[in-house]
């Protein structure tokens, strides 16, 4: 599930991110680089701190967005908008079986044993990094 943020910037102060769909939802960067980075982080603590009975509003598409008018409003002033894909943890593993070429599986194996961490861990922490890396 992903949810529409709007980056924008007004003269003399910090990129900012906001989610139309979830109030309260915003973060802010000196770059519109970090301020976008920063929107994956501000989008997992708003999941994950939902409380247990609240139930999160389903996010709009692009285009049932454009017509609202403070978002389109935004936008007419050079907002840009963005998908931010939800990476909450749920807290319940799930086992998964994958096929790796061998030579990729040990590789993997030393960089996870190198960072301390186990194959799994490893590689969601990658897996992360990489979504990430996409918005």
């Amino acid at each position: 599930m992903d949810y529409i943020a709007i980056l924008e910037k007004e003269p003399n102060s910090l990129w900012g991110v906001y989610f139309p769909d979830l109030p309260g939802c915003v973060t802010a960067g000196t770059t519109a680089d970090q301020a976008t980075r920063r929107a994956l982080d501000a989008l997992r603590l708003y999941v994950e701190t939902a409380g247990p009975n609240e139930i999160l509003p389903a996010p709009r598409s692009l285009d049932a967005l454009l017509g609202d008018p403070d978002v389109a409003k935004a936008l007419a002033a050079g907002a840009i908008a963005f998908r931010v894909p939800v990476l909450a943890a749920s807290g319940k593993p799930e086992r998964v079986n994958i096929s790796v070429d061998s030579g990729v599986l040990r590789a993997v194996d030393e960089a996870a044993r190198s960072s301390g961490l186990t194959r799994s861990a490893f590689l969601v922490a990658a897996a992360e990094a990489k979504i990430a890396d996409m918005v």
